[in-house]
């Protein structure tokens, strides 16, 4: 049992925590709670907005020959500082809920912001296979949706959702509520009877709009349900001008390919499960970034790592079937479509930056 007491030892009720001291039957100080320990204690439960990480760079030089790296058109020279070009670089999955940077004999010391990117952070430590640099496409476009929706709460919830919003000012508006309650609740009794009686289907706004010429207010708010993640599409039409541009376009095309499949066969449970084939691994991760020279484009959109979706190779873009001595078609048209992992947030888009999603 405990008593409030003052700093002379008097038991008190109401004062200012400023000046209160809790203390047991012995007069021993339980604890002296304060208005500032008060306020700081609800400034810590408050919402920190995130910090979100600095967007990831690629590591490459576009302009120096490497047999590793695939391109269209295919001679290094064709770009230079100032030279504009797509880049595609391939990333092991790791999964969302799997093991988390941070994670120290089962402690997870990662903000829930941090837990949410973590499996991107693992897969960028994952490279898979080597990138792909394609020339700039024709239609560059940046889609942002959301998923918003209608819904109607009637006029007993939006009085009560009212109620709770404003923690019960809007109490003095229930009478009339109830009285709209009570109109419509005697015409859907009657409406039941003559349903009943003539075997009809008449609904309650029917009734009431045939006697009175009045519906119920649906009370119909636009309410938003959820963001969307971003989607991308990309059309390359590729011409060889030499036996191996054909070869460079063909491996271009077997690897997107390669990227978009599941491999036969993976594990499970912590590995405890090896290579069974009742199971399969999951396609690698795309990055897509639109570069400049050596660094990412200061004015076009940044991606988090994507899905690939779908993958389109045209032999005939042309419409009519023609190949060069050897086999090569005369022209290949491959159309990529991917979409985006992880959901862009507010506190991600940064004003006045050179980098953003």
């Amino acid at each position: 049992m405990s008593v409030v007491k003052d700093l002379d030892g008097n038991i008190v009720s109401g004062t200012s925590p400023a000046t209160t001291l809790i203390t047991d039957v012995d007069g021993n100080i339980v604890s002296t709670p304060s208005a500032a320990s008060i306020k700081a204690a609800s400034a810590a439960a408050a919402y920190t907005p995130i910090k979100p990480k600095p967007i990831r760079s690629p590591q490459i030089n576009a302009g120096k020959a490497d047999s590793s790296v695939l391109r269209y058109p295919s001679h290094p020279n064709t770009i230079d500082p100032n030279t504009d070009y797509v880049l595609f670089e391939f990333f092991k999955y790791r999964p969302p809920f799997g093991r988390a940077q941070g994670e120290e004999g089962g402690r997870i010391s990662l903000t829930g912001y941090e837990l949410y990117q973590s499996s991107q952070d693992r897969s960028y430590q994952a490279k898979s296979l080597n990138p792909i640099i394609l020339y700039m496409p024709e239609d560059v476009q940046a889609q942002y949706t959301a998923k918003w929706g209608g819904a109607g709460f009637g006029a007993a919830t939006a009085g009560l959702a009212r109620v709770v919003g404003t923690e019960f000012g809007a109490i003095p508006t229930i009478p009339d509520t109830a009285t709209g309650m009570l109109k419509t609740a005697s015409y859907d009794a009657l409406l039941k009877g003559i349903n009943a009686f003539t075997g009809s289907s008449v609904n309650i706004d029917q009734l009431l709009g045939g006697v009175s010429g009045t519906i119920i207010n649906p009370n119909v708010e636009m309410m938003y349900q959820a963001p969307d993640l971003r989607n991308l599409s990309f059309k390359f039409k590729m011409t060889p001008k030499s036996d191996r541009e054909a070869k460079s376009i063909r491996e271009i095309c077997t690897r997107f390919k390669k990227a978009m499949l599941p491999t036969f066969g993976g594990q499970a449970i912590f590995g405890a499960i090896q290579d069974t084939p009742n199971l399969l691994t999951i396609p690698d991760l795309c990055q897509v970034t639109y570069m400049q020279g050596s660094r990412p484009h200061p004015y076009l959109p940044r991606y988090k790592l994507c899905a690939i979706t779908g993958v389109d190779i045209n032999y005939t873009p042309d419409g009519a079937y023609a190949t060069y001595e050897g086999g090569s078609p005369v022209a290949t048209e491959i159309s990529i479509s991917l979409v985006e992992t992880k959901v862009i947030f507010a506190d991600e888009i940064t004003e006045n930056s050179g980098e953003n999603y």
